[in-house]
Order: structure tokens, then C-alpha cells, then sequence
């Protein structure tokens, strides 16, 4: 039976990457051109065949990810009815037109796989098959939740229709009470989280070409930035302002930022009115503009440029 690809993205706080970024953490652009969600979605539908439909589920008040323009027509997206509804009940509504035998694929949004996921889904379907199970849950090697979790329709459809319903703490226990929970661990680590800017810098990393990334994240995939490391990657949004001279290492400048002459800026992320001052230094720094940050102009298909690790030029 063809998966149905639960993807959740609501959140009841916006964290300060999307607060001072003034951007939706879909609409941040990683080191190989894509967005969080183009990626995201590319991972899945290259390696995981079984998957028919997508439903992404926005939080209450969200606005609409930019980068959702052009999508394919299998990918529908969808806002909670209610402020507080919580992973169960987001899953219960987005699962309320799906066959009760039907099997749901529930992907955690704000991550970068670091492989294809398919190898991890295929196993959860075995598991599944085997163990009569509802619900398999897939984790790390260190038994950690992974993003990925595979849920039957029909245990949704018992879950309350309206309210905050959480469904880790409320559902999953009474269901593991019952023996349909199974779990599949993951030998290596299956994605990064982009939860913070040291997050979401670490995936810029991993995604950019030519930063070693791949053999660093062989020992430790979740391993951030380190300040005793030389800068390998610095990535400049079209639309941001670097002048001459500037050093950037290891950092993200957005569209609408500003980079001054001999300004340097290290394992940072500039956001849309961010100024970094000539002659200044910026280590570890979110940063964005005091006024209102204005709406994102239509984003074309060349968005990035790359430069070097060391700054404009250099």
C-alpha cells in the first residue's frame, strides 16, 4: 500500500534562526543551492518510491514558505485549525481523509538527511510487517529518536478531534502498553537537526561542496562547528552586500544583509538588515536588522553565490 508522507513543521514558538532571519526555516538556503524543503523533499522522493502524497503541515499562523512555489502537484500543504494542536492531533487531522489501514510516513521538517532515507523507511515497513506492529518508531545509534516515525491511520482516528494533543506523551505509551510499537536503530546517524544557527551552519557545511564535511561527519555527523578549525565554507545569499575586504568564515550572509570593508565575520548568520561594521569582528553571531524586515522579494532559481572560505575574493 502506497505511503502517505506526514510531513510537520508547526512549531508553538518561532525560534530566533526564523525570528532574526525574518525567514521561514524552509525558505534558508543550505550549501548546494537547494532549500531546507527542496532538500527535504528531494531526499524522500529520490529514495523512497513508496510515497504517493505528501501533506506538510504548517503551524496556526504560519505564512507560506517562498520556496513552495512550484512544488509538484503531489505535495499539499496545510495550516493547523488551532494555535495549540500539538504532533497528535497536526497527525490526526492531516490523516482524517486516509484509509484506516493506510500507513503514514511522519517526517520531522526542520532537518538535512545525511544520506537517502529510504534504506531506514524500507526497514521500518519490514519491522512493521513483521511485528504487527502500528507504530515504528526509527532511532540513532544512540537510541535517540530519529525524524522519522511510521504510524497506521487508524490509531490517529481515535485521538481527540479538537485540544492540544501531544502524541509521544499522550498515544505512543498506551499503544507501546499494547504491544503494537516497534523500534528500528539506525547504524549510523540518519540526519541533522536545524533547530538553532549553530544547527543550521553545521548542515550549511554539510551541504556545501568541497568542505570535507563528509569525512568529518563519518565520526561525528552532529559535530558543530569547531573555533580551533580553519573556516571551510562561506556561503553569500544574491541580494547580500559583501564589500571588498570583508573575511567571512564559516557563515551564512542572506539576502539584505551588509558586509563592510575589513569586517570579519566567523560561524555566524546574518539575517535581512544585519549590518556588520568595518573593522569589526562577529563570532557567533544571529543578527539581523532593528526595523521591520521587509517581504522577501520572488526568490529566482540562481540564488547562491559561493565564495571562498577566507571572504570576498580572497
Amino acid at each position: 500500500m502506497p505511503l502517505v508522507a506526514i510531513v510537520l513543521a508547526g512549531v508553538s514558538r518561532r525560534p530566533d534562526l526564523e525570528v532574526q532571519t525574518g525567514r521561514h526555516r524552509f525558505d534558508l538556503p543550505l550549501g548546494d543551492g537547494k532549500f531546507i524543503l527542496t532538500r527535504l523533499l528531494g531526499s524522500l522522493k529520490d529514495s523512497c518510491s513508496q510515497i504517493s502524497q505528501y501533506k506538510i503541515i504548517l503551524g496556526h499562523d504560519t505564512e507560506m514558505p517562498r520556496c513552495a512555489v512550484g512544488v509538484s502537484d503531489n505535495v499539499r500543504f496545510k495550516r493547523d485549525p488551532l494555535e495549540f494542536r500539538g504532533t497528535g492531533g497536526s497527525m490526526a487531522d492531516a490523516s482524517a481523509d486516509i484509509d484506516p489501514d493506510g500507513m503514514l510516513l511522519v517526517v520531522q521538517a526542520f532537518q538535512v538527511f545525511l544520506s537517502p532515507p529510504g534504506d531506514v523507511v524500507r526497514e521500518m515497513l519490514e519491522a512493521s510487517e513483521r511485528e504487527h506492529a502500528d507504530v515504528v518508531i526509527s532511532t540513532e545509534p544512540d537510541q535517540s529518536p530519529t525524524g522519522l516515525m511510521l504510524v497506521r491511520a487508524k490509531v490517529l482516528k481515535g485521538l481527540p478531534t479538537v485540544g492540544y494533543v501531544d502524541f509521544k506523551e499522550q498515544a505512543l505509551p498506551a499503544l507501546a502498553k499494547q504491544g503494537r510499537v516497534a523500534a528500528v536503530r539506525s547504524s549510523t546517524t540518519t540526519s541533522l537537526p536545524v533547530r538553532t544557527y549553530r544547527n543550521y551552519l553545521t548542515a550549511v557545511r554539510f551541504t556545501t561542496p568541497g568542505s570535507a564535511a563528509e569525512s568529518e561527519t563519518a565520526t561525528d555527523p552532529l559535530l558543530e562547528l569547531d573555533p580551533g578549525r580553519p573556516g571551510t565554507f562561506c556561503l553569500i545569499e544574491e541580494g547580500a552586500t559583501v564589500a571588498e575586504g570583508a573575511k567571512i568564515m564559516d557563515s551564512v550572509i542572506l539576502r539584505g544583509a551588509v558586509v563592510e570593508a575589513q569586517a570579519t565575520v566567523v560561524r555566524s548568520v546574518l539575517g535581512q538588515g544585519a549590518v556588520a561594521r568595518s573593522g569589526a569582528g562577529y563570532v557567533e553571531r544571529l543578527m539581523s536588522g532593528e526595523a521591520r524586515v521587509r517581504p522577501i522579494a520572488r526568490v529566482g532559481k540562481d540564488i547562491i553565490r559561493r565564495k571562498s572560505a577566507t571572504g570576498r575574493g580572497a
